[in-house]
């Protein structure tokens, strides 16, 4: 993916009919995160997880919109980094789970908030596992966004999960079904482009599945065409994500423990 600052990439959803998808999703690259500047019909915007605040205020600058909220999906530098800095110029409200470790932060989800962002509704999920205070934004399908989407920052990956830093295996492993109950058609944005790599430890485990090897495949592909592998869906997680796949707690730890050290 594009350094710090990378370029926004278009957004991989369907165009062709303005009135069906009124919402605008701009991807921006920093490092491997994906930062993610929505934009709602009437011009009211928000960003998901800013690492840094350079390409988001470039973005806005270059395309328009009117910076009202920030959601921070949790407390880890390279997904808030940029948090304080849009604050300061945009005067938004900053929402997320830890106020102790990013006090930028306005309004503190603890997961089951509901709000409205330019008339699009936003209800939080706490998701925890990855970090104590990961949380997920769940925007259901309604008019100005009549497909369901997801932002799961570090929680749920294209293919994978997040490492399990502050809780137990058990604990991510509720948060991952809390999303795998969600609407099959709704669209995943995760935080980082892990995708080839959580492909090919599909495939080293479970070579004979041809589910992870056409994924792989396909993963590989985008990667050569410059193309991002978001959004996903909870359907196609379901169907190919090793570890929403696990079966089990004890089966979902020990597939964890293999990719800690893959």
């Amino acid at each position: 993916m594009g350094g710090p600052g990378g370029p926004a990439l278009p957004f991989a959803g369907n165009r062709k009919n303005r009135s069906e998808w009124t919402m605008d999703i701009e991807i921006l690259t920093f490092g491997d995160n994906y930062i993610y500047l929505c934009r709602t019909a009437d011009g009211v915007a928000f960003v998901v997880d800013p690492g840094q605040a350079a390409a988001v205020l470039a973005a806005l600058k270059a395309r328009g919109g009117r910076l009202t909220h920030v959601l921070l999906t949790h407390h880890h530098g390279d997904h808030t980094g940029g948090a304080a800095r849009l604050r300061e110029q945009t005067d938004c409200h900053v929402v997320g789970g830890d106020r102790v470790e990013v006090p930028v932060i306005d309004t503190v989800a603890a997961g089951g908030e509901e709000f409205a962002i330019g008339g699009v509704q936003v209800r939080t999920i706490a998701t925890p596992g990855h970090t104590c205070d990961s949380v997920c934004y769940f925007l259901p399908a309604q008019p100005g966004n009549p497909t369901p989407m997801v932002f799961t920052g570090d929680t749920l990956f294209v293919g994978g999960c997040g490492r399990v830093f502050e809780c137990d295996a058990g604990t991510m492993w509720r948060s991952l079904n809390d999303l795998a109950a969600l609407p099959e058609e709704t669209r995943v944005y995760c935080g980082h482009e892990y995708t080839v790599e959580n492909y090919h430890f599909a495939t080293k485990f479970f070579p004979r599945d041809a589910e992870y090897a056409c994924k792989l495949a396909e993963a590989q592909a985008a990667v050569r065409a410059g193309r991002p592998m978001i959004p996903s869906t909870i359907a196609a997680e379901k169907r190919a994500n090793v570890f929403l796949r696990a079966g089990s707690v004890e089966s979902f730890a020990h597939l964890r423990g293999l990719k800690d050290r893959f």
